[in-house]
């Protein structure tokens, strides 16, 4: 059995703040991390790591080239990825110190696939 996941590829931008930015504030962060991501992206790592053949269909740009490497370490089928010009999908993520989220997602290349 090999499962075919159809889903977001994103590049998620980490800051911990010590609040949720205001309207009009510069808050600067107190740490910065890049991670790959993307609920389907995600979902094929996992399938991955249980042992099970994945295949992921999805799009990104030339920016997302590394969510590929990195979802073929994991032991994904990338054949379905298409890199177009339109950039990778991302997220700007807030944590602030009691682990809330407060999410900006960019769908960039995410939204280029049409149902055809």
């Amino acid at each position: 059995m090999k499962i075919l996941n159809f889903g977001s590829l994103c590049i998620d931008h980490v800051y911990h703040v010590p609040h949720f930015v205001r309207p009009g504030e510069t808050l600067p962060s107190r740490s910065y991390q890049v991670f790959a991501g993307g609920k389907g992206f995600n979902q094929s790592v996992a399938i991955a790591s249980a042992g099970v053949p994945v295949c992921h269909a999805g799009a990104i740009g030339a920016d997302g080239a590394w969510l590929l490497q990195t979802l073929r370490r994991a032991g994904g089928d990338v054949a379905l990825v298409r890199c177009g010009a339109t950039p990778t999908g991302h997220a700007v993520i807030q944590i602030n110190p009691h682990g809330e989220n407060a999410i900006v997602l960019f769908p960039g290349a995410n939204r280029t696939i049409s149902r055809e």
